[in-house]
């Protein structure tokens, strides 16, 4: 049985991407064989990718496609956004999901995160080329609202969680964390504060920028914690 998962960014350096991924193959039954479009980058992955599966170089001009008759699967990432403008993720993905949709090949969203699309333009493009999508399942109660918002009848979602929860990692990494560490100047034998502040609502908030960096300069003089 054979599947192609549409490119949605895999390969290109996101750890969480790659995470997903991942679990999502491991879960696949034995049977199940996949064309999974890469970015060049993934050329620098340490742990290979699954073997069962065929790996292709994504053509970021869209002219890679599935070869046969076969269903798409839309896997991770989050594929309906317009957080980083209408390019990307929606107009990339809607000139390949527009050629299965007119192959009539069906697709299927597997653990994809979904944001609510205010811009009319970004509704546009949702209608033409991701409504047709056969099934949904998607990672929070938010994803469902926002499907739903956009015209999605539920009979064709479900509500699942994030593939990255699945990941297993297969190497004891403790000893090479500890190595980055101390390259970083942190002291292994002093509390250390770990904070991940990435997040797409904020790119353009200074106030909230300015309010976390002075919250984790509080905490560090406060209880001496190192910061990263």
């Amino acid at each position: 049985m054979r599947a192609y998962q549409i490119y949605a960014g895999l390969g290109a350096g996101n750890i969480g991407d790659e995470f997903m991924a991942r679990a999502f193959w491991e879960s696949l039954p034995a049977e199940v064989s996949l064309d999974v479009p890469l970015a060049p980058e993934a050329a620098g992955q340490h742990e290979p990718y699954p073997p069962q599966h065929r790996y292709l170089r994504v053509d970021l001009d869209g002219g890679e496609t599935a070869q046969g008759p076969v269903p798409g699967l839309l896997v991770g990432a989050t594929p309906v956004t317009a957080y980083e403008g209408l390019d990307w993720p929606l107009r990339f993905l809607a000139s390949r999901l527009l050629q299965f949709h007119r192959a009539k090949r069906p697709v299927d969203a597997v653990g994809v995160g979904v944001d609510h699309l205010d811009d009319a333009e970004a509704q546009r493009i949702f209608r033409e080329a991701f409504a047709p999508i056969r099934s949904w399942t998607v990672r929070s109660a938010h994803c469902v609202q926002a499907l739903r918002t956009l015209g999605v009848p539920e009979s064709r979602i479900r509500l699942g969680a994030d593939w990255a929860w699945l990941y297993r990692k297969r190497h004891d990494l403790r000893r090479w964390a500890a190595a980055v560490w101390r390259r970083c100047g942190i002291d292994a034998g002093r509390p250390l504060l770990v904070s991940n502040v990435v997040n797409m609502l904020w790119r353009d908030h200074t106030p909230a920028r300015h309010a976390l960096a002075a919250a984790l300069r509080k905490a560090s003089q406060e209880f001496g914690l190192q910061l990263a």
